[in-house]
């Protein structure tokens, strides 16, 4: 289905909110469309437990929780002394 859609760019799948009027090549296109409408959030973030519909907007969001900065993991290990 996904091949034939793609040539003749038919979208089988559609959404079933009245007002929302999209729809899709796949299937699960549509079910993580439906997070939109129902408000789901399925993945949480290990470190703050923030929850997210989206597998790949938690990965972007775990990134936020890594330290880049070497004088900020030193200050957090108390390496440095505060004068």
């Amino acid at each position: 289905i996904m091949y034939i859609s793609i040539v003749t760019g038919e979208r089988p799948f559609k959404c079933d909110v009245e007002s929302c009027g999209k729809s899709f090549t796949r299937n699960e296109e549509l079910t993580r469309h439906k997070r939109i409408h129902t408000g789901v959030r399925p993945h949480s973030c290990v470190v703050c437990g923030k929850r997210f519909g989206r597998k790949d907007h938690l990965k972007k969001h775990t990134r936020t929780h890594e330290v880049r900065d070497p004088y900020r993991v030193s200050a957090a290990l108390g390496m440095f002394a505060l004068s």
